[in-house]
């Protein structure tokens, strides 16, 4: 099994959280002319968008460290003990 380091899954989080925003600002053009659609597919469109923000965030405070083994921990943000 392949493993990645917290920043590499960070890092997914943030692709697919853009790609999750591109796919609802598409539906949300699709269905521009039903207005409840259009709404809720913009809603889910800013969510991505806000969740993309969040990981950004979090890139710049994880370490490259290994996730954690069952049963171990590891340290991931700078600063912690």
């Amino acid at each position: 099994m392949e493993r990645f380091s917290v920043g590499e899954i960070v890092e997914q989080a943030v692709q697919t959280e853009k790609l999750g925003y591109a796919f609802y600002t598409s539906l949300a053009k699709r269905f521009e002319k039903d207005g409840k659609l259009n709404k809720l597919f913009q809603s889910l469109a800013l969510k991505e968008r806000v969740h993309e923000k969040v990981f950004s965030g979090l890139k710049g405070r994880v370490k490259d460290a290994e996730p954690e083994k069952p049963g171990g921990s590891v340290q991931v943000f700078k600063g912690d003990r």
